[in-house]
C-alpha cells in the first residue's frame, strides 16, 4: 500500500515514498500523544512518514508493507553511521522468519511482503549505494546497486504501486529521463519527475498516495535532506 522510488545516480540518490497510509477494518493509530479510531479502516495522509534517515543523515530508507513489522525504524533512526543502519534493515528482515509459523506457509496463506530500499554515500569508495531488501515470515531476499562514474541512473522501486509504476511509466520513458540527468540534472527537475509518477500510480492504484516525500544525497553535500522542488 505504498510506492517507494529511488533514483540512484553517479552523483545523487534521491529516495522518495506516498504520503498515504491504509488501514483494512477497525484500526486505533496513536501517534506520540495523539490516538486515531477508524471503525470502519481508512486512509491518513503524511502521519507515517515512509522515508526516514539515520541520526546523522548519512543514509535514508523507503518502507513499504506493514509499519508494525518493519521492526528497524527505531534503531536506523538511531544509527549513527551509514553501515550501522544498513545492519538495523538487514537484520530485521533476516530475523524476521519464524518457523513457529510453518502453518501458515503450508496453507498457502498469503502474507504481507514488506520491502525497502537503504542508500547512502560510500566515502571510502567514493560511490552511491542502494540495497533493496524484501522479506516475509519464510523468504529474504537481497539486491544491491552501486554507481560511481557510471553514466546512466538506476531507478527501483518497491510496494503496492511497482506494477502500477513500471506500466504507467514504461521502459522507454524511464530510458529518456536517466538520459536527460546523465550529466545534467537539477533538483526542480528531478521533483517534477517524481510528481508526474505519483500522480500517474495514484490515478489508478488508490492504495497509494499522490504526494510524496523525497530525501536526496548529492556527491557534494552526501547527507540525506528534503529534495528542493522550486528553483
Amino acid at each position: 500500500m505504498t510506492l517507494v522510488i529511488n533514483v540512484l545516480h553517479k552523483d545523487f540518490s534521491l529516495l522518495a515514498a506516498d504520503r498515504q497510509a491504509n488501514a483494512n477494518g477497525p484500526t486505533t493509530i496513536t501517534a506520540g500523544g495523539l490516538t486515531i479510531n477508524l471503525s470502519n479502516g481508512g486512509t491518513i495522509t503524511g502521519l507515517f512518514p515512509k522515508v526516514i534517515t539515520t541520526a546523522n543523515c548519512t543514509a535514508a530508507v523507503g518502507s513499504a508493507g506493514t509499519i508494525a513489522e518493519h521492526t528497524y525504524l527505531a534503531p536506523f533512526k538511531a544509527a549513527k553511521t551509514a553501515e550501522v543502519g544498513l545492519d538495523a534493515v538487514r537484520d530485521a528482515a533476516y530475523g524476521f522468519f519464524n518457523f513457529t509459523e510453518r502453518e501458515r506457509f503450508l496453507g498457502g496463506e498469503g502474507q504481507m511482503i514488506n520491502s525497502s530500499i537503504t542508500s547512502f554515500f560510500d566515502v571510502e569508495k567514493d560511490s552511491f549505494w542502494s540495497f533493496v531488501i524484501s522479506y516475509t515470515r519464510f523468504v529474504f531476499s537481497q539486491d544491491v546497486y552501486a554507481r560511481k562514474a557510471n553514466a546512466t541512473a538506476q531507478i527501483f522501486s518497491v510496494g503496492s504501486g511497482h506494477d502500477t509504476l513500471t506500466k504507467k511509466i514504461d521502459g522507454e520513458e524511464i530510458e529518456r529521463f536517466t538520459a536527460s540527468i546523465a550529466e545534467s540534472w537539477s533538483e526542480p527537475e528531478l521533483a517534477q519527475w517524481l510528481e508526474r509518477c505519483f500522480e500517474n500510480v495514484s490515478a489508478e492504484n488508490k492504495s497509494v498516495g499522490d504526494t510524496y516525500d523525497a530525501f536526496i544525497a548529492t556527491r557534494a553535500d552526501p547527507l540525506f535532506r528534503p529534495l528542493v522542488r522550486s528553483p
